[in-house]
């Protein structure tokens, strides 16, 4: 129980912060004031964000991560990371917070 609560507020504090950034964005990318390999990761993601909401597809992001290295997942695999991706009530994966989470655990 008391893990379950950890993640819940970590997972929380990630889209609060995400919120945030995307508040505070310039240049038309829906982040600001994150360290330079986030910046590196982000910009990855931006080039699948067709309009640059901070936002992409269960697809997308599937292909996302097969082209930042990683070796192409199972649909149980993939599936099981999109249990702990935020997103947003259309299903679309919000990854500034996705990216936030990351560096925050």
């Amino acid at each position: 129980a008391a893990e379950a609560k950890a993640a819940a507020e970590a997972k929380a504090a990630a889209e609060a912060k995400a919120a945030a950034l995307t508040r505070t964005a310039a240049g038309g990318k829906p982040w600001a004031d994150v360290s330079e390999e986030e910046e590196e990761i982000l910009e990855c993601f931006h080039n699948f964000d067709d309009n640059s909401s901070g936002f992409i597809g269960s697809d997308q992001f599937r292909t996302m991560m097969t082209a930042m290295g990683g070796d192409p997942m199972t649909d149980d695999e993939f599936m099981e990371i999109m249990e702990e991706v935020p997103r947003n009530s259309d299903g679309e994966i919000n990854y500034v917070a996705y990216v936030h989470m990351m560096f925050s655990s």
